[in-house]
């Protein structure tokens, strides 16, 4: 039904926003120092084929683990172009 509807799924919109929310906070679109300091880029010591992005710290619990800026970068680290996604639409 959602396809014929041409509607995307709850846990799909969920990923956008969160993207979008991530993607804002980063080109500077939102101005929230204490959420860009929460943000932990992955800087290898080595030149390696890694296409993650950000760290992320191992959690012991649901609740650090639902975390909401641990959940966005999550997702971003999923979507190995990420940061290449240029500004459209899909954002807003």
């Amino acid at each position: 039904m959602l396809r014929e509807l041409n509607r995307n799924s709850l846990v799909d919109r969920r990923a956008t926003a969160n993207l979008s929310f991530l993607h804002k906070l980063l080109d500077g679109s939102i101005d929230s120092p204490t959420h860009l300091s929460n943000i932990n880029f992955k800087v290898p010591q080595r030149s390696f084929r890694s296409y993650t992005t950000f760290s992320i710290r191992n959690c012991s619990t649901n609740y650090g683990r639902n975390n909401p800026i641990y959940r966005m970068m999550h997702i971003a680290n999923e979507q190995p172009l990420f940061l290449t996604w240029p500004k459209s639409s899909y954002y807003t």
